[in-house]
């Protein structure tokens, strides 16, 4: 048997992963145009904002940064487990939990969404009449 491939985690840490580089995108943006500013009271209000963020960030451990901005960890999994388009791993791992969320019978979602999702991926043989209902909505 194979080893099982969490290609949930994988889709999650992406979608994480690209909140925080937008939000601190953003941040850059809103200190580029601060500095660039003539008006005082714009600059004050960047002085006392950036310094709170600065503080904040200060108090974070190390291992969250390097966890969260570990986007090229997450592509190179996800390439070696033969995702071809990240957008379309989000989206069949968005579509895998919503079909099994309401089924009783699945005790584990979770890893039954993840032995979907390599059986998709890797190995290409599905075994129930579930499991090739979702298939079918999935795209490489």
């Amino acid at each position: 048997m194979i080893q099982v491939i969490d290609y949930l985690k994988i889709a999650n840490k992406l979608n994480e992963i690209i909140l925080y580089s937008s939000v601190g995108g953003i941040f850059l943006l809103w200190m580029w145009w601060t500095i660039l500013s003539d008006d005082e009271k714009i600059k004050k209000t960047f002085f006392v904002f950036s310094s709170l963020i600065v503080f904040s960030i200060g108090f974070l451990p190390v291992n969250i940064y390097y966890e969260n901005f570990g986007y090229l960890k997450y592509k190179k999994q996800a390439t070696k487990a033969n995702v071809i388009n990240i957008s379309n791993l989000k989206r069949n791992a968005r579509i895998v939990e919503k079909e099994i969320e309401n089924n009783s019978s699945i005790k584990n979602k979770k890893l039954y969404a993840n032995r979907i999702l390599n059986k998709f991926y890797l190995e290409g043989k599905f075994e129930t009449l579930l499991e090739k209902q979702i298939i079918q909505k999935l795209k490489k």
